[in-house]
């Protein structure tokens, strides 16, 4: 078996001989996957962390390539409590820092999403981190939502 990833588009050859001087049939395949796009991406730092409103409005991702985490990064311009959480296909993890790097919170399981945190947060700007729990493939979405609920 040869897997490859990340080929650009082209044509490939594949050369097959045999082993130890073996003769016979052989039967030869290629499978082709596309992984779902996640239009945030490059965000796998906090320094490239892509931007998500505060109004509750969902963002659809996914962690590609294996070992993938993304940030986001969001501006509170109304003090409040602010809910913030992932659901979907793959369990997550989430940690929240303040506009220094500091941790403020971290989230896991919540009851209806993946993960969760609720917290009181003033005027500032606030950056996530969002991991998987466990391996996830690239068809494995999350979504992901900022909102001031009080």
């Amino acid at each position: 078996m040869v897997m490859a990833s990340g080929l650009d588009t082209g044509t490939y050859f594949v050369i097959v001989s045999n082993y130890g001087g073996d003769t016979g049939p052989y039967e030869i395949m290629a499978n082709v996957t596309v992984p779902a796009v996640d239009e945030y991406e490059n965000d796998n730092s906090m320094e490239d962390s892509s931007s998500i409103s505060t109004d509750g409005t969902l963002q659809t991702r996914n962690f590609s390539p294996p070992g993938d985490v993304d940030w986001a990064v969001f501006d509170i311009t109304v003090p409040g409590i602010y809910e913030i959480r992932t659901r979907g296909e793959i369990d997550t993890y989430m940690e929240l820092y303040d506009g220094d790097g500091g941790l403020l919170d971290e989230g896991d399981d919540g009851e209806d999403q993946n993960s969760l945190i609720e917290k009181r947060l003033p005027a500032g700007k606030y950056t996530l981190r969002v991991e998987p729990r466990g391996e996830a493939s690239p068809d494995d979405l999350y979504e992901l939502s900022v909102v001031r609920f009080r």
